[in-house]
C-alpha cells in the first residue's frame, strides 16, 4: 500500500500531518506534490491542506477510494464533438 492516488489517506513522516489526498501536481522538472486535506475543519471552519513533496507522504489507508469506486457519478457517456470543415 504505498503508491498514492487520489483520495486515498496518507500521512506526512516529518511532521505527522495527515488527510486525504485532494490534488497532484507534476512540474516539468519532474517533481511530483500532492495536496493533503485534512479530515476533520478546524474550529473557525476552515479546512486545511498542505501540499507535500512525493517521496515526504505515506499512504495510510484507501480514505475515500472505496466510496468513489461504488457509487459512477456523471451522465451517460456522449461522444466528443467534431468540427466540420466547409
Amino acid at each position: 500500500m504505498d503508491s498514492l492516488e487520489l483520495g486515498c489517506q496518507a500521512k506526512d513522516i516529518v511532521t505527522g500531518f495527515n488527510g486525504i489526498v485532494m490534488a497532484r501536481c507534476e512540474y516539468f522538472t519532474g517533481c511530483i506534490t500532492y495536496e493533503v486535506m485534512k479530515r476533520k475543519r478546524d474550529k473557525d471552519l476552515k479546512s486545511k491542506s498542505i501540499w507535500f513533496d512525493e517521496k515526504r507522504l505515506k499512504r495510510t489507508g484507501n480514505g475515500l477510494i472505496e466510496k468513489r469506486r461504488a457509487k459512477r457519478t456523471g451522465g451517460p457517456p456522449q461522444s466528443i464533438p467534431q468540427r466540420f470543415e466547409d
